[in-house]
């Protein structure tokens, strides 16, 4: 006589065993990879960001030098922080982060700054040539008797006294 149960076949699919442990990572350890990974990624991109911010920089003094050269402006003044209040007799070139010329005195003679920002006030009887990477304050006492040409972008009149004009590029004036 024959047995009426079919025969037992082999499960296709195996009961999952519990992991032992070995060969792989926990999630907090995938985490902790990626976000260092990804700061590391930041790290990078700011880096070559600044660097790239900085050749600019550096591009933009050389061609201010270049600029105030062209025009005869060859004594240059140069310092991280300027305060000038003696005015020049020479035509004077001033850089640095940060110049404040406040001259008592009228200036005879045509003068240029370049700065991250530059303050300006007094008389000047010659052209004025101005370059900021961020702004420009004026006094509100300053008289230019011929033009101030500025390249900036923002530049505070304050209600300066423009005899000679105001040229340059900027993008706004207060």
């Amino acid at each position: 006589m024959s047995d009426p149960t079919p025969p037992l076949t082999q499960n296709p699919y195996p009961p999952k065993t519990p992991d032992s442990g070995k060969g792989g990572m926990s999630t907090g350890a995938k985490v902790g990879i990626g976000c260092g990974a990804g700061c590391l990624g930041l790290v990078v991109i700011l880096a070559i960001v600044g660097a790239v911010f900085a050749l600019k920089a550096k591009n933009y003094a050389e061609a201010f030098d270049q600029e105030f050269a062209d025009l005869g402006i060859t004594e240059v003044v140069e310092g991280d922080e300027l305060r000038v209040t003696t005015a020049p007799t020479v035509a004077t070139y001033y850089k640095g982060k940060a110049v404040v010329l406040d001259f008592a005195d009228p200036v005879v003679v045509p003068i240029a700054a370049a700065a991250t920002v530059v303050q300006i006030g007094g008389t000047f009887e010659e052209n004025v040539y101005l370059r900021s990477m961020v702004a420009i304050e004026v006094d509100p006492d300053a008289h230019f008797k011929k033009e101030l040409n500025v390249k900036t972008i923002a530049i505070n009149s304050n209600g300066a006294n423009f005899e000679g004009g105001l040229t340059g590029e900027y993008k706004t004036k207060e």
